[in-house]
């Protein structure tokens, strides 16, 4: 998109210039800049040119405020940035704002109010999704081309309404995976169709319309719903058309493009792409400026660390590997087959099964065929039997770099359109006990902070046992040379995580009187962060960390199969209890 050759600079008004997103928002991000281009001052001008961004939300079908083109908002408008004599990219800043998943937003160029700023600028573009698309056989002048809505690449992209083409001129390549285009009925603008049609039959195909010359204007084309939006009657007043060779509605697809508006002054030729960047903020600065410190109780033998640890794990005889839960950390399927274990040499050196790594977990394994779904009954069998030798193996493995860690993750809660800092810890043994109840292999354990619209901590959850804390931002702890990481008190063997030093009761059925000591008496850590996202594999992973398997305590079930926990965070907040 960026190779000159196929650049083209043209005159526009600063007034009706548009860059669309119209597919919609694939996942959510916050965004604090936005950078357009090419564009800069026409050649013509004397007094300075000088440009703001509107940025509109397009409400979609799950929200009630419209369809997509006619109900907009503007999010955001910005400063105005003074464009320099060659078009360049020119970059806006906006506060911190929620570009949400199933949105789409449209970006409008507009020049200064003032009456002594030149109205007009020159805007590039380059030859649109090249190198995959042909310009087509045909160009059209004075049909709008402004209705295209998404496609990924292999079009063959002569003007989609061109109704005076040649005989053959429009054809889709067989490349052409997927997209959107919205077709038109004769006499209907170009926006989208409307029309009256019972809610409970399919529209017929034929409302997508036809040319001039009574021929279909799409090869399979056919109706489809972007809002259902029945009147008092009960029927469907607007609608979309589709042709065969694209995606379904809601289909989401690898990547999209945006497209300028004009592309040419005359609104005609093959579409043309303009560069569209939206940068989201810092979620590395933000995660790293809040991660918590730990205070360790006096009483307290195991400390946060690299998960790695219990994945990785084995000590073999020194007659060579042994597949043994003696020596090496095993895991193992819900009839305890062995699927993979820690330090193998692989099945290619005998009969030795894969070997077992971080990196090998996730929805799927990454071992053999890497097509073995991982199952919630999967487990890992962690060496030893008794509290002493599962610290010597924590310590050996400390020392060899799996020690302090913190696994930190933003996540989006659309239930309130919240933000998430999640703070992750894991401990290879859970040693608390009463009268022998509670100890268990792997141990999981979390905070997080909840950011408001500035991005800026307004609560904190601390979990503890199956449940909660909930404080705001002012009551929590801190320290740190600005005074934004919060302290986090562990209870001694148990781990959960307090906000305050004490001693806590334990709310667990069948117990007698447990309480949770928290006097962070021994010292204070803030470990390494590590971010994780959808992008770590083993977040995905299905199974239990440890062979704790029966009774009230149980190993771990991965971060990413503990419910609210992990998918809704606003929820497991508001669920939490005052401290």
């Amino acid at each position: 998109m960026t190779d000159p050759t196929d650049a083209l600079t043209t005159d526009i008004t600063l007034t009706d210039a548009t860059v669309k997103f119209i597919q919609r928002m694939p996942v959510t991000k916050v965004v604090d800049e936005i950078t357009v281009g090419d564009i800069g001052q026409a050649a013509s001008c004397t007094t300075p040119s000088r440009t703001r961004l509107y940025i509109r939300e397009h409400v979609g079908e799950d929200d009630l405020g419209g369809d997509y083109y006619s109900s907009q908002q503007i999010v955001y408008s910005t400063g105005y940035v003074s464009l320099t004599n060659t078009p360049a990219p020119v970059t806006y800043a906006i506060p911190p704002t929620t570009f949400r998943k199933g949105r789409g937003y449209s970006f409008v160029l507009s020049a200064n109010y003032s009456s002594t700023d030149c109205k007009a600028g020159r805007q590039t573009t380059w030859a649109h999704n090249e190198p995959k698309i042909n310009a087509g056989p045909a160009l059209c002048t004075g049909a709008p081309t402004d209705k295209r809505m998404w496609h990924v690449g292999g079009l063959d992209d002569a003007n989609a309404f061109c109704v005076t083409r040649p005989p053959g001129s429009r054809t889709f390549a067989p490349d052409m995976p997927t997209g959107w285009l919205v077709s038109r009925a004769p006499g209907v603008n170009w926006d989208i169709m409307s029309g009256s049609y019972p809610s409970t039959d399919p529209i017929p195909a034929s409302s997508c319309g036809t040319s001039s010359g009574g021929s279909p204007l799409a090869l399979g084309a056919g109706p489809v719903f972007w809002r259902f939006r029945p009147d008092s009657s009960g029927t469907i007043s607007e609608y979309i058309c589709r042709w065969s060779q694209f995606a379904d509605h809601e289909t989401t697809v690898e990547d999209g493009w945006y497209y300028a508006q004009p592309w040419l002054v005359a609104k005609g030729g093959a579409a043309r792409d303009m560069y569209l960047r939206l940068d989201t903020i810092d979620y590395d600065a933000l995660l790293e400026k809040h991660s918590p410190t730990l205070k360790f109780d006096a009483d307290e033998n195991f400390y946060p660390q690299d998960a790695g640890a219990m994945t990785d794990f084995h000590d073999p005889p020194s007659s060579g590997y042994e597949v043994d839960s003696a020596y090496t950390n095993i895991l193992r399927d819900g009839a305890e087959q062995i699927l993979a274990a820690a330090g193998s040499p692989g099945p290619g050196a005998g009969i030795f099964p894969p070997p077992l790594d971080l990196a090998s977990l996730g929805a799927t394994y990454g071992f053999g065929s890497g097509e073995i779904p991982s199952s919630p009954d999967d487990w890992i069998d962690a060496r030893g039997s008794t509290p002493l030798q599962y610290q010597t193996d924590a310590v050996d493995m400390y020392t060899i770099g799996y020690d302090d860690v913190t696994y930190g993750r933003v996540v989006y809660d659309p239930s309130d359109d919240q933000l998430w800092l999640q703070y992750w810890f894991f401990y290879y043994f859970n040693s608390y006990e009463v009268s022998g109840l509670g100890v268990h292999e792997g141990d999981w354990e979390m905070v997080q902070i909840g950011l408001g619209s500035t991005q800026t901590p307004q609560h904190m959850t601390f979990a503890v046992h199956g449940y909660a804390y909930g404080l705001d931002w002012s009551e929590v702890e801190k320290v740190g040379p600005t005074m934004d990481s919060p302290v986090v008190y562990v209870a001694a063997r148990s781990h959960a995580s307090y906000p305050e030093s004490g001693e806590s009761p334990i709310d667990v059925e069948d117990w007698f009187d447990p309480t949770d000591d928290h006097y962070g008496d021994d010292f204070a850590q803030r470990p390494v962060l590590q971010e994780i996202n959808s992008e770590t594999a083993w977040t995905g992973w299905k199974g239990r960390w440890g062979a704790s398997r029966d009774g009230s305590f149980q190993s771990p079930i991965n971060p990413s199969e503990q419910g609210d926990r992990w998918d809704q965070p606003s929820a497991f907040h508001t669920s939490a209890r005052e401290w």
